[in-house]
């Protein structure tokens, strides 16, 4: 690429992140999502003007974070029930539902070995407090391996111009980080002394002055950090930039009949069925830039180059969009008020229960005056001498106290109603008095929030589908894979690639395999062998157990792993059984013919 081609993509990519970092919507939601984070650590739940008449009148605020257990309660009903992705073939041919099984349990083993149930429930818990967290889910150029990060939502600027509900129509996204200077030295060798002339200052680590990246994090502005002129610049804050734009790719078919489309002629030429030639058309390359200041130290095409890519690797969970500017919010957006309401009318009530009115004449107390009194009554063991004839009157507040108490309650049940999570849910007493009434109260908090597990069901499958794109786009070959059921278990290998004749062949091919995606929910279990407890478990409650556990079939349907030892186990236990049932039973008439 020429040197010109570089400064158009840098300019480009710098246009794109100060468009959305400047952007009136972008900055209200990041404005929002600071007190949103701040609310739910229960730290910026008092307005300062509220905080400011608090002091004044020397009394403290409390605050007792109403929000952060319900928060916690729904991201733990999420953990309780993971979701998963695998895929199946379009076609019926058994030849392709085996490679769709072996791809399943292959990203099964990328999910499990990146954590990524794990990461997953911070961008839930990130869209539940802010309304939109972030996934990184990418390919390693160095190891070829796909990788899995959850990103910090401050951290992501998406294209404000998609007003889409699921931010699926983006034209870029960016993407800021920060890195210790040796370390983006190391990364990028190349830029290496313009890294230094920019962000090499020495600083102190005992500097009152925050590092850049705690600066943003409390609001700072992101466009002023990549020229160096912080105080402390122990970190170097790199922006990368995905983008999309047009490229010639090659269209064709497959020997079985399979469409596909490449960038590269000559992969288009190895996929294509010999009697079919290649159309020529116009596909959406994505395009990466990284770049801090005025350094490009990165740009290239997405690796692995797919045409088309639906998303980038970054991907949205979002809660909810306002309709009227598009700014993402929480389901803690609901219970901003109601949490404020309650700090102020907690606070109220302590005060009524310790404070008095007093009304003073100015020369009713001996050698004081009404401030000192005010003071005086502040002392549980105060004592005050009036002058003879003077008014003095001390009246408790504490009449006022049940007026907030009542508040206090109404705000609960408010909350209750807001948010569809009621005490049942949450296992405290209430005044549902029968089973039934207590399982429906339970089973309506989990309904209520059917929506937001909706919007975690789309960001799987936007997930999966990307991770399906890099194991197919990437280009690998003998890719390992192992199929885990019982019944076919194997290990196989996809792509498998031989040379024969001088010419490469290709054995169970999935690069051009049409698969459908389906997002499956699982229990979180810590291992097999609680799982295998749980389903025992729950076997064991049906009234038909023992019949159901003689027939491998039966526990094969249902899941349960060994099924065909533990059948044959119940069966021989069922046969003892009866035997013993036979032994009593002629030792009975045996002892009845004697009497």
């Amino acid at each position: 690429m020429t040197h010109s081609t570089h400064f158009d993509a840098l300019d480009k990519a710098r246009s794109y992140f100060e468009y959305a970092s400047s952007h009136r919507q972008i900055k209200a939601w990041q404005e929002k999502a600071r007190e949103d984070y701040g609310f739910y650590d229960g730290t910026k739940q008092w307005p300062e003007h509220i905080l400011a008449e608090l002091r004044e009148r020397e009394q403290d605020a409390i605050t007792v974070n109403k929000v952060k257990n319900l928060i916690n309660y729904m991201s733990g009903v999420e953990i309780q029930t993971r979701m998963r992705v695998a895929f199946k073939p379009h076609s019926s041919n058994p030849e392709d539902d085996l490679l769709a099984k072996a791809i399943t349990h292959l990203t099964y083993f990328i999910q499990e070995s990146q954590d990524i149930p794990y990461k997953a429930s911070h961008q839930f818990r990130d869209a539940l407090i802010t309304g939109i967290g972030w996934s990184n889910l990418y390919k390693d150029p160095k190891t070829g391996a796909v990788q899995y990060e959850s990103v910090d939502p401050l951290n992501v600027y998406y294209d404000p111009d998609d007003l889409s509900r699921d931010l699926n129509e983006m034209t870029f996204v960016c993407r800021t980080r920060w890195l210790p200077l040796a370390t983006a030295q190391e990364l990028w060798p190349h830029r290496k002394a313009a890294l230094n002339a920019l962000f090499g200052k020495e600083y102190s680590p005992s500097s009152s002055s925050p590092s850049t990246e705690f600066a943003h994090r409390q609001g700072g502005d992101s466009l002023s950090y990549m020229q160096g002129d912080g105080e402390n610049n122990s970190r170097v804050m790199v922006v990368e930039v995905q983008y999309r734009q047009a490229k010639d790719a090659w269209e064709g078919l497959d020997t079985q009949g399979n469409t596909f489309t490449a960038f590269d002629k000559r992969q288009a030429q190895e996929l294509s069925d010999p009697s079919q030639s290649l159309t020529k058309t116009k596909a959406q390359q994505i395009m990466r830039v990284m770049f801090t200041g005025d350094i490009l130290l990165e740009y290239a095409p997405l690796s692995p180059r797919i045409p088309d890519l639906q998303d980038f690797t970054y991907i949205p969970c979002i809660w909810s969009r306002r309709h009227a500017d598009g700014v993402p919010e929480g389901w803690l957006s609901v219970m901003k008020d109601i949490q404020r309401e309650s700090n102020y009318r907690r606070t109220k009530l302590v005060n009524n229960l310790n404070s008095f009115r007093a009304i003073v004449d100015t020369d009713s107390i001996v050698g004081s005056t009404p401030e000192a009194v005010r003071q005086e009554l502040k002392r549980p063991d105060s004592v005050i001498f009036k002058n003879p004839g003077a008014t003095l009157e001390i009246d408790s507040n504490k009449g006022l106290a049940p007026g907030q108490f009542e508040m206090l309650e109404r705000s609960d049940k408010e909350l209750q109603q807001v948010t569809g999570v009621y005490d049942d849910a949450l296992g405290k007493q209430t005044n549902a008095q029968s089973g039934v009434a207590i399982r429906e109260r339970q089973v309506n908090s989990v309904k209520n929030q059917i929506f937001s597990f909706d919007a975690l069901r789309m960001m799987k499958k936007r997930q999966g589908r990307m991770m399906l794109s890099l194991i197919q786009g990437g280009g690998d070959e003998n890719i390992m894979a192992e199929i885990l059921e019982e019944e076919e278990k194997q290990a196989m290998f996809l792509n498998l690639t031989r040379e024969i004749r001088g010419k490469k062949v290709v054995f169970n091919d999935i690069r051009t395999l049409p698969l459908s995606l389906y997002v499956e929910e699982v229990p979180d279990y810590e291992s097999s062998a609680e799982e295998g407890q749980a389903q025992l478990q729950a076997l064991l409650g049906n009234a038909n157990a023992s019949l159901i556990m003689q027939s491998p079939l039966f526990l094969k349907r249902l899941g349960i792993r060994d099924y065909d030892a533990l059948a044959k186990e119940m069966q021989e236990l069922s046969q003892n059984q009866m035997q013993e049932q036979g032994m009593m039973k002629k030792m009975a008439q045996s002892n009845a013919s004697a009497a």
